[in-house]
């Protein structure tokens, strides 16, 4: 398992990263989100994109404000209000500190370095 909610699939020849997100409440469906092994690199570089936006339209947007805005990869930047943060989707496991986002970035890093030693291990 990965940081937030991330399970790491490994195939053959690739692998991916697939995320769930629960409802807010029990009126609405979680969703699923699945991203590519050849698409993590980009979007490492993307969190930290995000993230340095985030922090300079923090310091823009008067307190009791908000903002939306969606970034590199299709991720959300939110400023005040439900989900503030960096968000791999709409409002879906919103970042709002440097320690998780670093987590989520390390978690990352550590997919492409697992999902190469269990190809390497299953399949020589």
């Amino acid at each position: 398992m990965l940081a937030d909610s991330g399970w790491l699939t490994v195939y053959q020849s690739s692998f991916q990263i697939e995320h769930y997100f629960p409802g807010h409440d029990a009126r609405h469906k979680g969703s699923h989100l699945t991203i590519p092994g050849s698409e993590v690199p980009e979007y490492i570089n993307a969190f930290h994109a995000n993230w340095l936006e985030f922090c300079e339209l923090k310091k823009a947007i008067p307190p009791g404000g908000s903002f939306t805005k969606i970034g590199v990869m299709g991720m959300a930047i939110c400023i005040g209000g439900y989900g503030q943060g960096v968000c791999l989707r709409a409002y879906d496991g919103p970042i709002d500190t440097p320690e998780r986002m670093e987590e989520i970035i390390a978690s990352y890093r550590s997919a492409i370095v697992r999902a190469a030693e269990v190809q390497k291990l299953l399949w020589r």
